[in-house]
């Protein structure tokens, strides 16, 4: 039987000049808003920004993309990435393109085994956030209440 000799990389895809630290949700929809733009997408979007021990962000990557209302997201691929990413920290964000960013129940689901997993690994999970139109959810603060 052959068995394969394998590597797993990510692969930096461009390079972004920023020099805040995150300190806050506002900080991480500032950035979204501007870099990512996902306000803007016509169907729900998934990214996952890495940070590094000072709250910077090291790197940032669309883990998922779906329809209208719905995004297939695999735990194991995220974490993954975040681990890759030499990172101990991640923020978790997607759009809702209807504009209105109250989460799902599907979106609490996830962040609840997200948060789970990252435990088991880990990895700290600061925040999930939902873009809307003008607005913004913190999936996490709601848990936490």
């Amino acid at each position: 039987m052959k068995i394969t000799k394998q590597k797993l990389l990510l692969v930096k895809e461009q390079d972004f000049e920023y020099n805040k630290k995150i300190t806050n949700a506002l900080d991480i929809v500032t950035f979204v808003r501007e870099t990512l733009k996902i306000q803007n997408e016509s169907q729900e979007v998934i990214y996952v920004l890495t940070l590094n021990n000072k709250n910077e962000i090291i790197s940032f990557l669309e883990i998922a993309r779906g329809g209208l209302n719905m995004c297939n997201l695999s735990i194991s691929h995220l974490l993954k990435t975040v681990l890759l990413s030499n990172s101990n920290k991640f923020i978790l964000i997607h759009n809702h393109p209807s504009g209105d960013p109250t989460p799902s129940k599907n979106d609490i689901d996830i962040t609840k085994d997200i948060l789970k997993a990252s435990k088991i690994l880990k990895v700290e999970f600061l925040d999930h956030l939902v873009i809307g139109d003008n607005e913004y959810k913190s999936i996490m603060k709601d848990l936490k209440k």
